[in-house]
């Protein structure tokens, strides 16, 4: 067994007489959005079959409308999304029904990361532990039979993290009318530019959208005007002709002017991701803050 997930290591097995997942007649899945990213991108996976396949769980990151409707393509109604973390579980969950349902008045379906489930408790908090109104951001907190009890031995760390018996997951989201969840950013990961509130995902979503790139990663770095702008690296086709600039205005179509990034990098490199496939955000982040105490920044 590999000890890490290598995509480089897919389209030989695509392409022989017995894939993996059919040689092993794989029924359940999981897996995160970078990993479904790089098997959709094997060449020839269109025309694969996986009868025996019954649940493919995407979560554990934000996953972008090209990637989710490319995996619903090839693999149909085995597409499943969830939400939760070890600290709390099991929080949202959603079917193919759900997930890729449209016109449904008032909610986003594809945007989602589940619904809420029936025996989970959730609100969304605002800075003041306080619930915010019905359909604004703020952070997930969620109460369930499988959450935590307390962190070992650090009795403030626990006291930060479960409050009045519910836990604070330092994800930001929001919750529809219609019980979809969805998970915009962690809280560490949100760009303040501007006295704006930027969401990496939100960039992300628009930029792997664009058909010459393989996969994106957004991060805040100092600004000497706005305090901290969206930096934005690219992984593209190698054939690819993209620019910068119209990386750049792609997001300011689809977002606004304030939300677009300050900066983009495109390479033809992979982005460099932990053992599971997620992708090392701050990994990419750290030489823009060489030399800086704090990995924020004012203006």
């Amino acid at each position: 067994m590999a000890e890490k997930f290598d995509p480089a290591g897919l389209p030989e097995s695509a392409h022989s007489h017995a894939p993996d997942m059919q040689r092993e007649r794989t029924a359940y899945m999981f897996m995160v959005p970078t990993i479904l990213n790089a098997i959709n991108r094997i060449p020839g996976i269109e025309s694969a079959r996986f009868p025996d396949l019954k649940c493919r769980l995407v979560s554990a990151a934000p996953i972008s409308d090209e990637t989710a409707l490319k995996a619903y393509e090839i693999f149909g109604d085995a597409m499943y999304q969830g939400y939760g973390q070890t600290e709390v579980l099991p929080v949202a969950m959603m079917g193919p029904r759900q997930w890729f349902a449209k016109d449904v008045p008032g909610s986003q379906p594809l945007r989602a990361c589940g619904m809420l489930l029936p025996f989970a408790e959730l609100q969304i908090w605002n800075e003041n532990n306080q619930p915010v109104r019905p359909g604004e951001s703020g952070e997930i907190v969620a109460k369930t039979e499988g959450q935590m009890q307390g962190f070992w031995n650090n009795s403030q760390a626990t006291a930060e993290r479960i409050v009045d018996g519910r836990v604070k997951t330092g994800d930001i989201g929001r919750l529809d009318e219609n019980g979809y969840l969805y998970m915009l950013d962690r809280a560490d990961d949100m760009v303040i530019s501007g006295g704006f509130n930027i969401y990496p995902a939100e960039l992300e979503n628009v930029i792997a959208a664009h058909p010459a790139v393989i996969e994106v990663a957004v991060f805040g770095i100092p600004d000497p005007r706005w305090g901290e702008t969206p930096c934005a690296v690219v992984c593209v086709k190698p054939e690819a002709s993209v620019t910068e600039k119209e990386l750049v205005e792609l997001c300011s179509v689809h977002l606004g002017n304030y939300k677009r990034p300050g900066k983009v990098v495109l390479r033809h490199e992979p982005l460099p991701k932990t053992p599971v496939g997620k992708i090392k955000r701050k990994e990419l982040r750290e030489p823009f803050w060489v030399g800086r105490e704090r990995r924020v920044a004012g203006n």
